[in-house]
């Protein structure tokens, strides 16, 4: 090869091996990448399969746990549904400013009618007792509320709530002019066709009373976000008071400890199958795309130490042409 033939032949391989330093630094950092995406995925993983729930813990001819939900919430620690015997004291959600926290208009409604006292008026007839008085109110009231053709009596009702006490929470703005919505309708559709413009603005001011009551923020059926909310004090729950100075009010009970139930984090394992297969899904396939990069990586090693080597060759015909040069003219 002569000295022209030799010198551009080694501009072409410094060229070469350039570039493929070049595509050397772009597979390490694409690998460097790669490394992160697999911390990541193994830091979720961990996450997944340490992450813990809030149970609530009850007795009655037996101990169970519960999942703290919302739906639980109501049935077993509020007693909405008397899933409890009577000894269990009836728990309530607050907010921090003390009030209840319910995530409907019809569970606000439910609430105050299971937790309203009546007293059948003919039952107590004669008794000297002067219950409006005792702050009980004179009201229409079937005598089977399970029965739709049940007859109407007269009863006592004494409220330990009303809707002051309460505050109605839900996800976001959509959901919220939702509830109102559907509550304005439910209301016009119950007074019928021949709604008057009295009623109409009953309904308005009923609506825009409702609107200062809904808070957002909090899904309540979402069982992470209910929990969430727990653990950071955005809720707590309390009980009714049974001294003289709190009674029919409602005082705070810490969560871990609360009433005759107990409160306890455990470990979440409903997620651990799922989080695992994601794990090993996930790792296998940045395993064999490291695997391909290692591989091109190693390929473009070789191909640089054969040019080197090369090079190094063309250097040294450069060379001895040179001297060989320099040898015939001195």
């Amino acid at each position: 090869m002569g000295l022209s033939a030799s010198q551009a032949r080694f501009l072409q391989l410094t060229a070469r091996k350039n570039d493929i330093e070049y595509q050397t630094q772009q597979i390490t950092q694409e690998r460097l990448s790669l490394a992160q995406q697999l911390t990541q995925v193994s830091n979720e993983y961990n996450d997944a399969i340490s992450n813990k729930k809030l149970v609530f813990s009850y007795a009655d001819s037996t101990v169970h746990q519960i999942d703290v939900n919302y739906t639980n919430y109501k049935n077993f620690m509020n007693q909405q549904d008397e899933k409890l015997q009577s000894s269990q004291k009836q728990v309530f959600l607050v907010s921090t400013s003390g009030k209840i926290v319910v995530n409907s208009v019809e569970d606000m409604e439910d609430m105050i009618e299971k937790n309203t006292e009546y007293i059948k008026k003919d039952s107590v007839e004669g008794s000297g007792t002067d219950y409006s008085a005792l702050g009980y109110n004179l009201v229409q009231r079937k005598i089977d509320e399970n029965s739709e053709n049940s007859p109407f009596a007269e009863y006592y009702a004494k409220q330990k709530f009303d809707e002051s006490n309460f505050v109605i929470m839900t996800k976001d703005e959509a959901s919220k002019e939702k509830m109102l919505n559907d509550k304005k309708e439910n209301i016009i559709e119950g007074y019928g066709d021949n709604i008057t413009e009295e009623q109409m603005a009953e309904a308005e001011k009923y609506i825009n009373t409702l609107k200062n009551k809904i808070m957002t923020g909090v899904d309540l059926n979402d069982t992470d976000a209910f929990q969430k909310a727990i653990r950071e004090g955005i809720f707590s729950f309390a009980t009714i008071g049974n001294t003289e100075d709190t009674k029919n009010t409602l005082v705070p009970e810490n969560w871990s400890t609360a009433v005759n139930g107990a409160f306890t984090e455990k470990l979440d394992e409903s997620d651990d199958a799922a989080a695992e297969a994601k794990y090993d899904k996930e790792s296998k396939r940045l395993e064999l795309y490291d695997k391909k990069m290692q591989m091109e990586m190693d390929e473009l090693e070789s191909e640089r130490d054969a040019i080197k080597t090369e090079m190094d060759s063309i250097k040294q015909v450069v060379d001895d042409n040179i001297q060989k040069t320099f040898d015939t003219f001195s």
